[in-house]
Parts: structure tokens; C-alpha cells; sequence
């Protein structure tokens, strides 16, 4: 049986970047460590989106330079500080998410594909294991506010083909490929049936609503009941809610009922809150719930438009619908 853990909520980060240069380019020479070389978009781009895409795509370019010999003590990464690193690595992750999609997922392709190219040109470096290591925490790591599987599609795909890496490895990301490759934002969600707290029967693609919103939560999980009164506050959430504009599918994926009728009392009376009676989603894993609670927000013809959405970034788009 699937084990599903509750996720605890992340400190959360603002998605906004300040375009500064940390350090100089300047090769190390001994074992001292070197600053983070911070890429800057031309003058003429001001600090717009096209400079955020164009930051993006060239953040690591002169990071990972294997043409540069830079200090391989493993107390640096690359020659760069753990600390700074880290720093650096959050600052590219809050400037890939800041960025359309598509953009974002160029820009991860051609992160991993210098990864890996520093890898065969010098398997002794000192980035590549920890590199791969952030990507999967910070966009596929289930407490991530960064998380997003299609951001990490990219890498996950890379890394299982990679022969560098040994066959089991290899096969853990081919299974994160598999899952990501699940109900993909743009593509239409996977129908399932559901029976509600009192005792009706339907499926989501005969919910009706402009949007869907597809909570998936447990009895007593703390971040659930967070989100619940989150969701309660927002007036634009409640204004579609009585335009029945959108429709929330609370939906429980376990076995013991008792508890989740006992909890009954919590959840909104405007939802529709409801079990897998025949546990289809999890026995044959229709969705990849690798956490509670879990949000997809589906449009109209129940589409993908978030897909396990970290709350903050649902509670955005719902509170900017028109």
C-alpha cells in the first residue's frame, strides 16, 4: 500500500528577484573558495520579464564552466560555499518560477544538460551530486514552495537516461518521470468516481463549474484544516463558490471512514466532500498523491491548470480569477 505522508507547510519565499552580482567570475586559485558568479541581463532589458528569461536561461553558464579548473575541495561546491550556493540555488529557483512555463522549461533543460556535460568532461567535480540533489528537493521535494513537476520533468527525464549514474538511481527518476507524466497541466485531468458524505454518487467530469478545484486531504492533517480556513477567507474564493463558478472537490482516498465522517463538521458545507469508494485513485495510482493535501485546480473542461499546487500559488490564481 501507497504510504502518504502529511505535508508540513514551508517557509515560504517571495518570488521576486533583485538582479545583483555576488561575486567576480574569477577562477580560484589554491583551495580558497570563490564568489558565486551572478549573470546580469544587458542594460538595455531594464529588470523586466524578458531580463528574468534571459537570467534564467544563462544563471549557470559561468558556474559550471568546465573549461575553468576551480577548487575541488569537498567542503565548496565548485568553489563556492555551501552557504552561497544554497543562496544562488534559491535565487534561480525563484526566477525559473517567476517565468512563463515554457521559458522556465527551457531553462531547466539547459541547467541539467551543463550538469551533465561537466560530469563526463570531470567526474571528480563537486557540483554535479549536489546540483541533482537541490533539483529534486527544491522542484519535486513534496514540502517545496518551489515544487513543480513540470519544471522538474526535465531533469528527472535527463538523469534516467544518463549512463553515469548507476541502473537503480537511474530507475527511481524514470519512476519520477512516470509520475510527473501524470494529469500534466494543459492536459485533461483523469475522470474518477466518488460517493459523498451523504451518500450520492458521481464523477469529476460530471461536476459542473468553470473551474475545479480537487483537494485532496485527510481527517486531522493540520496543513489541510490550514488551507480549508485559508480558502475561507478569501472573498474572491467565496464569490465563485456562490456563483457556483467553482467547484471544490474535497475528496478522501483511504479506507477508515469513521474518522473522515467525525471530521465532517470542518469541512465546508458548499464543497463536496467525498470518498473513493472504490479507491481507484490510489489502487491504480490515477494520480500521484505522494502527500496530503494536494491541490489541482482543473478548468472548465476539467484541464490541468495547477497541479499539486503549493497553496500560496493556488490561492493567487483563484484570488485573480475574473
Amino acid at each position: 500500500m501507497k504510504k502518504i505522508f502529511v505535508r508540513i507547510a514551508a517557509i515560504s519565499v517571495a518570488a521576486i528577484f533583485i538582479f545583483a552580482r555576488c561575486g567576480s567570475n574569477s577562477e580560484t586559485q589554491g583551495n580558497a573558495p570563490r564568489s558565486f558568479p551572478m549573470v546580469n541581463p544587458p542594460a538595455m532589458m531594464g529588470q523586466g520579464l524578458p531580463a528574468a528569461i534571459y537570467v534564467a536561461k544563462n544563471y549557470w553558464n559561468p558556474f559550471i564552466d568546465s573549461s575553468k579548473v576551480f577548487s575541488q575541495d569537498t567542503a565548496y561546491i565548485g568553489g563556492v560555499s555551501r552557504e552561497q550556493f544554497v543562496n544562488a540555488y534559491r535565487q534561480y529557483a525563484q526566477i525559473v518560477c517567476s517565468i512563463p512555463l515554457a521559458e522556465g522549461i527551457k531553462a531547466q533543460g539547459s541547467f541539467i544538460s551543463k550538469l551533465i556535460a561537466l560530469e563526463r568532461s570531470n567526474p571528480s567535480n563537486t557540483v554535479f551530486e549536489t546540483a541533482v540533489k537541490f533539483a529534486e528537493e527544491v522542484f519535486y521535494g513534496v514540502n517545496s514552495d518551489f515544487r513543480n513537476e513540470e519544471l522538474y520533468l526535465p531533469i528527472a527525464s535527463a538523469l534516467a537516461e544518463f549512463e553515469m549514474i548507476d541502473p537503480a538511481t537511474r530507475g527511481r527518476y524514470a519512476a519520477e518521470v512516470k509520475n510527473c507524466s501524470k494529469n500534466r497541466i494543459g492536459a485533461p485531468a483523469a475522470d474518477f468516481r466518488y460517493t459523498t458524505n451523504t451518500g450520492k454518487h458521481s464523477t469529476l467530469y460530471r461536476t459542473k463549474g468553470e473551474f475545479t478545484l480537487i483537494f485532496f486531504s485527510n481527517p486531522g492533517c493540520t496543513a489541510c484544516k490550514e488551507i480549508i480556513e485559508e480558502l475561507g477567507r478569501s472573498l474572491r474564493v467565496q464569490k465563485l463558490l456562490s456563483e457556483k463558478r467553482l467547484s471544490v472537490i474535497n475528496i478522501y482516498i483511504d479506507e477508515d471512514l469513521t474518522e473522515w465522517y467525525r471530521y465532517m463538521p470542518i469541512y465546508p458545507k458548499e464543497w463536496i466532500n467525498c470518498y473513493n469508494e472504490d479507491l481507484q485513485i490510489r489502487g491504480e495510482e490515477l494520480y500521484d498523491v505522494r502527500a496530503i493535501p494536494s491541490l489541482y485546480l482543473l478548468d472548465s473542461e476539467k484541464r490541468v491548470i495547477l497541479k499539486d499546487a503549493p497553496p500560496h500559488i493556488l490561492i493567487n490564481i483563484l484570488d485573480s480569477l475574473d
